[in-house]
């Protein structure tokens, strides 16, 4: 069993979940999921864990769903510049078109 210095800050389920900005109910069943660092010790049923460990688990947490949000942002980027990137060419095309038909008629008068 790991020694805990007296001085070091603990965590139970309700301050997990505050540190984590989640509900209460979802830090066990986070935890029977295997979704939340291993607790040091279950005190009373409760789990409990270093509140340090438990700040940089949620930093960690912060950081891959502030990636997970910019992967999104990307990738509805991407269909976007597609979209207009088709819009475009269609454009250009009956602009083409246009042209071709502006120059047969000019031709036309022409003759």
């Amino acid at each position: 069993m790991e020694k805990i210095e007296a001085d070091t800050a603990l965590a139970g389920a309700a301050e997990a979940a505050e540190i984590l900005g989640i509900p209460g109910s979802s830090v066990s069943r986070m935890l029977k999921q295997g979704r939340l660092p291993t607790p040091l010790a279950i005190l009373n049923a409760t789990p409990v864990w270093r509140w340090d460990e438990l700040e940089q688990f949620a930093e960690r947490r912060r950081r891959e769903a502030r990636r997970t949000e910019a992967h999104r942002q990307l990738a509805r980027t991407r269909s976007a510049l597609t979209d207009l990137t088709r819009a475009l060419a269609n454009g250009i095309k009956r602009l083409d078109e246009e042209i071709a038909d502006l120059r047969a008629l000019e031709s036309n008068v022409a003759d």
